[in-house]
């Protein structure tokens, strides 16, 4: 290559040098306070990848192939110690191999379990009862009988709050459907008083009461065991292993995933425009150049590229994917 250029080797050498210190320096300023993990499907079942954001900047900082502890710990090693250290939150699903390299990799960090994840656990609890009485009403009346249940089941997983609030014809055919369901089966009138009692828990937590949020989990969680419930009683070990991180929402401040989950719906939608990609350094150069960042050229700031106006993205050939 210095034969072609016309100049000595060690010159070229030297200006390499200069861009791989430059690029390092870029990669030492990516990391914030906050960083978001959550893995995207990109073929179900067969194909994932690790988004890595920062929801403060809102940019996608990197994207990993897997969803193993392998690929959060391949990305902290981009990362200096120092870089590292300045980390103080990390939100993720209950995903156990993240959570055990996070440890590893980034000491200082608390580690939050996303609310919405853990809603999402208590839901499908509350379905499992449902589908336990369907089965017996149906046994007992026939298959008429158990429709019921399966016209609550929408009804069922909304915050009784908002269904209550909602003026609409599809509320009112909801709460009769919940009213006549929670009146056709003890066990599901317990697993909604259950599934209610956690949603007033996490509301606690929205307003940074660690004591009171500690206290509200604990009762949480004895209800759970003494309601004869299985999918309840399982519900609540599972919690139980994530006790720590759950009570970092209240101590966070209500540190959310929820920007991440906006992306993975982002993602899979260049996914789909695409009809997929030949290669992997092609779909995660098309998510970078998507929801990255660039380094400006006149500045040297790090600026999300969806900031930059329609029309002058001309100007930066190439974003800094460190």
């Amino acid at each position: 290559m210095a034969r072609d250029l016309g100049v000595a080797e060690h010159y070229l050498r030297l200006a390499v040098g200069t861009k791989r210190r430059a690029a390092n320096e870029r990669r030492r300023g990516r990391l914030g306070e906050h960083l978001a993990i959550d893995e995207a499907s990109l073929k179900k079942g067969f194909i994932y990848a690790t988004i890595f954001s920062d929801p403060g900047r809102g940019v996608v900082i990197d994207v990993g192939p897997g969803r193993g502890g392998a690929v959060v710990w391949a990305f902290a090693g981009l990362y200096s110690e120092q870089e590292r250290a300045k980390v103080r939150v990390v939100t993720m699903d209950c995903h156990a191999p993240y959570r055990y390299i996070v440890r590893l990799a980034l000491p200082n960090a608390a580690m939050v379990a996303d609310a919405f994840h853990l809603h999402r656990q208590v839901n499908h609890a509350l379905a499992e009862v449902r589908r336990a009485a369907w089965n017996r009403l149906r046994k007992a009346g026939g298959k008429t009988a158990g429709q019921v249940m399966k016209d609550a089941r929408y009804g069922l997983a909304r915050a009784r709050d908002e269904l209550m609030a909602d003026t609409s014809d599809r509320g009112a055919r909801q709460r009769s459907a919940v009213e006549a369901a929670l009146g056709a089966d003890d066990d599901l009138a317990h697993g909604y008083q259950l599934k209610e009692a956690f949603r007033a828990a996490m509301a606690i937590a929205k307003t940074g009461d660690v004591t009171l949020f500690t206290a509200a989990l604990e009762l949480f969680d004895a209800l759970c065991r003494e309601s004869g419930l299985k999918p309840f009683a399982t519900l609540a070990r599972s919690l139980r292993s994530w006790r720590q991180e759950i009570l970092n929402d209240a101590a966070t401040g209500g540190a959310s995933n929820g920007f991440a989950e906006g992306l993975k719906h982002l993602v899979k939608n260049q996914k789909r425009q695409a009809h997929g990609y030949r290669s992997w350094l092609g779909f995660r150069g098309q998510i970078l150049w998507c929801f990255g960042e660039f380094a400006d050229p006149d500045t040297g700031e790090l600026v999300a590229l969806r900031s930059v106006p329609r029309g002058a993205g001309a100007r930066f050939v190439q974003p800094s994917f460190a």
